[in-house]
């Protein structure tokens, strides 16, 4: 999610601001914490202007994965 954030030009408090979450929230996601419900990933799919399923399927082979949930 932090690259496509990042590729949208979107710093995490603009995301945070857009989707109505905390920007620790925003982070805590980013970095594996927290695992969103799937309201909220729609919610960040929406703003980023992607298909909701793209998060779920979004790999990083060094980074946690908290979309991959199904």
């Amino acid at each position: 999610m932090k690259d496509v954030r990042i590729n949208k030009k979107l710093t995490q408090e603009q995301l945070a601001l857009l989707t109505g979450l905390s920007q620790s929230f925003v982070s805590d996601i980013e970095i594996g914490v927290r695992t969103p419900s799937l309201d909220t990933i729609n919610r960040i799919a929406y703003h980023l202007k992607i298909n909701p399923f793209t998060l779920l399927k979004l790999k990083h082979s060094n980074k946690p994965n908290l979309f991959n949930i199904l």
